[in-house]
């Protein structure tokens, strides 16, 4: 793995590297704050029934 992202270096701008690192963790980041803010709705719902 190390190897490759040394070859993605020297072939492409480190632009692309962060693009592809922001693709890979906003949507982790997104399905984080959704629990997070889901959470809470789901435990009172469940206490209401």
């Amino acid at each position: 793995m190390k190897k490759r992202i040394k070859r993605l270096d020297k072939n492409k701008p480190s632009r692309s590297l962060t693009k592809i690192i922001i693709i890979k963790v906003l949507p982790v980041i997104a399905f984080l704050v959704a629990g997070f803010l889901l959470v809470p709705y789901g435990s009172m719902y469940f206490e209401k029934q």
